[in-house]
């Protein structure tokens, strides 16, 4: 997670924006879509991770990833922005993770589909989420869905 701004923003430093918005096929996100995907979840992340030290047991709402895309109008958005903005939330992450003690870490709530899900679980996601979605990336950049 440490490692995930600094990876994208060099991969995507040179790149044209007709690059940042082209869709690899139709029904898979563009570079932008995914920066902005990414921007958002890590503000909904650090909340949850906020929501669950704050209290006993929290239940834990889900979203639909593809229906932020669309009512945020991702399509619409400004890559470098949502890069920028992505920077940020991540430093705000990795400041507020590196503040927990071992006892936060095991704090948890319930989510209906996922089940208990612990501060140290959720970070775990978090970071195979940033992995899977630099892959992306990557494919996108080559032209591939």
């Amino acid at each position: 997670m440490q490692r995930t701004a600094c990876d994208l923003s060099s991969r995507l430093s040179n790149c044209a924006e007709a690059v940042l918005t082209c869709r690899p096929t139709p029904d898979a996100w563009s570079i932008t879509e995914i920066v902005c995907h990414l921007r958002d979840v890590e503000e909904f992340y650090l909340a949850r991770v906020r929501f669950i030290l704050l209290n006993r047991d929290p239940i834990l709402l889900g979203f639909d990833p593809d229906r932020w895309a669309a009512e945020r109008q991702y399509r619409r958005c400004a890559c470098r922005a949502a890069l920028a903005a992505f920077v940020a939330r991540r430093e705000e992450t990795l400041s507020a993770l590196s503040t927990l003690g071992e006892d936060a870490w095991e704090r948890g709530g319930a989510h209906s589909l996922r089940g208990w899900m612990t501060v140290r679980r959720i970070v775990h996601g978090w970071a195979k989420h940033d992995i899977e979605h630099i892959d992306q990336v990557d494919r996108a950049l080559a032209g591939r869905p």
